[in-house]
């Protein structure tokens, strides 16, 4: 990432402590789309829904304890989290729980805790409803737990090979399958 100074007032602000403030909740109504029937959101970003009859409840809730010694890779059948040794501050443990709220989203746990390098996070798209949505443009979206201030992870990528989009989460908190702007 470059770095850009951007003064502010009389204050100058570095673009790491910006994107803070890109967090901030969104503000207008949650809007149906007209071509899927899942809602889009006001900034423009579209959870992807649940394929009708199946649910993430089948995905099942992860809970297991991480040495930020050693690391993980954390699996359920929806979701893969590839942790680096040493990319947490603190061992905890994980959770990985589906929400069930009617898109392909995940609760991590627990909350805020950060990865420095970034974990990868890999969400597979077989429980998706795809009608009208080209999935070479699906990204992953992530979510303060309190509120839904979704923003697209730009570096996510979908590979059509196993039905997935992979990027990298710095810290815990929601993440869903999106298509968006």
């Amino acid at each position: 990432m470059k770095l850009v100074w951007k003064p502010v007032g009389r204050v100058v602000l570095t673009a790491p402590l910006m994107i803070l403030t890109a967090c901030d909740a969104v503000d207008g109504p949650i809007t149906p789309d007209d071509q899927t029937g899942s809602p889009q959101l006001a900034n423009g970003i579209q959870l992807v829904p649940v394929r009708q009859g199946r649910s993430l409840e089948s995905a099942g809730t992860l809970l297991r304890r991480v040495n930020t010694l050693v690391g993980a890779i954390l699996k359920t059948n929806a979701v893969r989290l590839a942790i680096k040794p040493l990319s947490m501050s603190y061992s905890a443990t994980i959770t990985i729980e589906p929400m069930n709220d009617g898109s392909v989203s995940f609760r991590f746990g627990p909350s805020g805790l950060r990865f420095n390098p970034a974990a990868r996070l890999t969400i597979s798209a077989d429980k998706a409803n795809l009608d009208g949505i080209d999935p070479r443009g699906l990204k992953i979206a992530g979510a303060s737990d309190s509120a839904d201030d979704w923003q697209i992870i730009e570096e996510s990528l979908y590979d059509p090979l196993t039905n997935t989009v992979t990027g990298p989460v710095g810290h815990f908190s929601r993440y869903a399958l999106c298509v968006g702007r």
